[in-house]
């Protein structure tokens, strides 16, 4: 089973200053792979994270309800552009 996706998100939990430095760098890094960091900076190389909105197989949910209930999803989606079903990560 995926991961939750709360576990991706980035906080930024650190002061305005840092993120605008952390910002440069990363534009520096996007246009140049080469280019040496200063000494209080690492290179982390993360890769996409695919997500889905479906029930997963492991709760044994018969086919009619998975169906229903996808539709209340959608429904769900359109009015109020939010998921009723938790995004998987693949």
């Amino acid at each position: 089973m995926g991961k939750n996706l709360r576990l991706y998100d980035n906080p930024l939990n650190y002061k305005k200053e840092d993120y605008e430095e952390c910002e440069y760098w990363e534009g520096v890094l996007n246009q140049s792979s080469t280019v040496s960091l200063p000494k209080n900076f690492k290179r982390v190389v993360s890769e996409t994270v695919k997500t889905s909105f479906k029930l997963p197989q492991e709760f044994n949910i018969a086919e009619k309800d998975q169906i229903a209930y996808s539709i209340f999803n959608d429904i769900i989606k359109k009015l109020f552009d939010t998921q009723v079903i938790e995004p998987i990560t693949e």
